[in-house]
This record gives structure tokens, sequence and C-alpha cells, in this order.
């Protein structure tokens, strides 16, 4: 777990060190700028507010950090605090900061890459497992009851196909997870059915926080009815689309909110970039009025409307704050403080927007090769997920259609009540391994959330592809 935690705070601590330095060269206090970070969204963050913490109950700064560099259990980390313990009792430039982040962000990269070519390897041995060695069992116990007398206990078959093909299914997909450069934390998205959930739902879907909330609550009400309605009636179809209906539409409103958190993020650097080239041009008035009108989409719809707050006497630290507040994105929050304390300060930090925007560059970078190395993983689970039930339905149906009732030697088989557990057993492994598939890409995108909507999707179409190969096998064709 300390390791695990270690590679978590590892993972974005280039930006948090870049951002440290930025504030910094703004010549923001040693104590503000750590308060800045503590109050971000970093996974480092936690660790800045315990360094606050002991420097408040009267610890020196240094102490503080050597504190929290034995915390955790990262020669990255402790390379880090040591580097801004030397800067603080130095007095330093911050360079050296910068510098260090650019070599994180470096390593960071090459991990990727070497982490996307062991991914392939990975990815063929979880489908082999999952696939291929159930499929050879499955043949090998049903024939093997009829023709090699071979004796099986249906609990035996149970296990094997409850227990142990998800234990190995579940070795690798530990596997890869303990071998990734990238650990995922959780984001800015306010805790499940809040009133801020909602808020940002509804801004996502253009409707209004709450119509949204009670339109979501009548469909759920309504679809519950349906559902127990058609149990009822026996219409099992029916009230399993009735009970999924809220969920499918709930996830739909959190794929718009990721959406429209996405098309913000993406024209990010080039508005920093362009309220960068400002800097001798005019005042944050005059960079708001450009972005406004920049083209930037919903960006600049963003900034238009913080013009508008402050030419109707809103405050601009409060016009960005309330920004930064109503979008649940990271990389917009650290932007919008940064341009924030500039403006709080009086220092002219369109200077410091450039550096920012190269930082989110190198970010999008190593974004760029964390997708490319987990799509192949996630493109393996979801094509495993077509693949097993397929294979193993048409298996189960192609054998179960000989006549196994016989044996080579004359001697009593236990063929019918093989055929019998492993066709109970088998759509059970199915429903498991697309459910650790679900669990998996959930993992891969970052966030338990995305575990239930793929869970949805994949289980019921795993069991359809397997009834229906066992139903109508695909090699029958060929018979």
């Amino acid at each position: 777990m300390k390791r695990r935690r270690a590679l978590i705070i590892e993972s974005d601590l280039p930006e948090a060190l870049r951002s440290l330095a930025s504030q910094l060269s703004m010549q923001l206090s040693f104590e503000k700028a750590l308060e800045n970070l503590a109050s971000s969204d970093y996974a480092s963050s936690p660790e800045f507010s315990l360094i606050l913490a002991d420097v408040r109950r009267g610890a020196g700064l240094k102490e503080a950090l050597s504190a929290s560099a034995e915390r955790v259990d990262s020669i990255t980390y402790k390379r880090a605090m040591n580097n801004i313990s030397s800067l603080y009792t130095q007095g330093s430039s911050s360079d050296s900061l910068k510098m260090l982040s650019d070599d994180l962000l470096s390593q960071q990269l090459s991990n990727a890459r070497r982490f996307s070519s062991r991914l392939a390897l990975a990815s063929l041995l979880f489908i082999a497992v999952a696939c291929i060695v159930p499929s050879l069992l499955l043949a090998y116990l049903l024939v093997g009851s009829s023709f090699l007398s071979l004796s099986v206990e249906p609990l035996e078959i149970w296990l094997l196909f409850l227990v142990l093909f998800p234990l190995f299914d579940l070795s690798i997909i530990a596997y890869i997870s303990l071998g990734s450069p990238f650990k995922h934390k959780q984001g800015l998205l306010p805790p499940p059915l809040s009133t801020a959930e909602f808020t940002c739902l509804g801004k996502a879907a253009g409707i209004n926080p709450n119509s949204l909330k009670c339109r979501l609550s009548l469909l759920f009400f309504a679809c519950l009815f349906i559902s127990l309605l058609s149990i009822f009636y026996n219409r099992p179809v029916l009230a399993i689309v009735a009970f999924l209906l809220p969920f499918v539409y709930y996830f739909h409103l959190h794929y718009l909110l990721q959406r429209r958190t996405d098309e913000l993020e993406r024209y990010l650097p080039d508005a920093l970039l362009q309220a960068s080239s400002l800097e001798r041009g005019g005042g944050i008035e005059q960079m708001l009025n450009s972005l406004s009108t920049a083209g930037y989409g919903l960006l600049s719809e963003e900034f238009a409307q913080v013009r508008n707050s402050v030419r109707g006497g809103s405050g601009i630290p409060s016009a960005l704050e309330s920004m930064a507040r109503r979008n649940h994105s990271s990389l917009l929050q650290r932007s919008l403080r940064l341009i924030s304390e500039g403006y709080s300060l009086g220092n002219d930090a369109y200077s410091l927007l450039k550096e920012a925007a190269d930082d989110m560059l190198s970010v999008f970078s190593l974004m760029r090769e964390r997708s490319a190395a987990f799509s192949l993983q996630k493109y393996t689970l979801l094509a495993g997920a077509v693949l097993v039930p397929l294979i193993l339905g048409t298996l189960l149906g192609a054998i179960l259609g000989l006549d196994l009732s016989f044996s080579l030697d004359g001697a009593p088989n236990q063929s019918e009540q093989i055929q019998a557990t492993v066709a109970d057993a088998a759509p059970a492994y199915v429903l498991i391994y697309s459910l650790l598939s679900a669990l998996l890409i959930a993992q891969i995108e970052g966030g338990w959330r995305h575990f239930l909507p793929y869970a949805l999707a994949l289980a019921p179409l795993s069991l359809f592809l397997f009834h229906l190969a066992r139903t109508y096998p695909l090699f029958s064709s060929f018979a």
C-alpha cells in the first residue's frame, strides 16, 4: 500500500513542482505557495497539507519537508523534497525546480513507452488464460467423461469456473496494475447524487439542476414501477431494460460532463499562449476580452462570462474563482489560480502563462503516451468480452450436440451429469469475466464510476453472445 501511494503521488509530481516554481517566481512566500498546492487537486496535495500542519505546529519548514520525505516511499519524492528544502534554505532561483520537473516528465514518458511494450504481451496472455484454457478444459471435460471414463464431481467443475479461472484472470490484472507506471486518483467530481454533482451534470446537459434532479427521480420511480410490473407479468427482459434505463441516463450525463471537460482542456494551452502574448498590450481586462472572442468554444464562453461578471462589478479574483468552481477541471483550476494570484499581487503574470502552457503541452504528451499504452489493453478486453462467450458457447453447443452417452471401454460415464454442470457453470464464468473486464477497463480510465456503465453493457452482451453461440454454433454451418 505504501508503494502504491508513492506511485500515485509521483503521477503528477512534475506538475506540482512546476506550479510551485511559477508561484515562487511571482514572489509568493513559501508558505503561501505550499498552501496553494495543498488546496489543489494534485496527488501530492495531502502531503503538502501535512507539511503546512507541521509548520503551523512550530516545526521548521526544512524539518517538515524531511518528515514528509520519510513518510513517502519514493526516491523521486525525496529528491523533490530535498530540492525544495535546498531552495528554501539557500534562497536560490526556482529554475532548479523547473529542471527537476522536466527531468521527471521525461522519465514518465520513457516509463510509458516501456510499459506499452510489456502490456502487449500481458494482454495476449490475459485472453489466453481467460478464453483458450477454459475452452480446452471444457472440451476435455465433456469428451473425456464419455470416451475416457473421466470421473469429475460437479463441485469441482463449479470451483474451476467460479474460483480457479477468475483467480487466474485476477492475477494477470494484478500484474498489469502493479506494473503500471500510471496510478490514477479520484478526480474533482463531487459526491454522487449531491447537489454539486447535479449542478455539474445540469450544466453539461443544458438543463436546470433542480429540473434535472426531478427528471431523474421521476424516471427512476417510473422505471422501477414498470420493472416490478414486468416481473409480475413474467416479462424478465422488459423488467431488466426498465431497471437499467435510469442508470444508462445517469451515466450518459456523466459522459456529457466528461466531453465538456475535455473540450475546455483541449484549448487551454492555446488560450494561455494567447494570454501571454498580451503581456505588453494591456491589463487583465483586455486579456479576458481577447479570450472571450478567440473562438475557443466553451472555454471562450466561460471567459466571456467572467468578463461580463467583472463589468457587472464583480472582482476579478472572485469571478475567476467562480469559473473554477463551475468547471471541474484540474488543469483549468490551476491556470485560473495562477492568473488570480498574479493579479492579486500586482505582478504581470502573463509571462508565466507561457510556461504554464508549455507545461500543459508536456502533460498532454504524457497523456497521449498513457492513452496509447492503455488502448491496446482496453480493446483487448472489449474483444475478449465478445470472443470468450462466442468460443465457449460455440464449443459447448457443438459438443452437447454429439451423442456422448457411451464409453469406449463400456464402463458407465458421467457425461450427462457433467454436461448439465458445465452448461450451468460456463455462463456463470462468462458473467464473471465480463465483470472483471469492466473492472479493469474502469481502472484504466481512472475512476470507479466507469465500472457500472461498462458492467451494464458487457454483462448482458456477453451472456447474449454465449447463448446465441450455444444455440447456433458457428461451426454448424460447415457440417
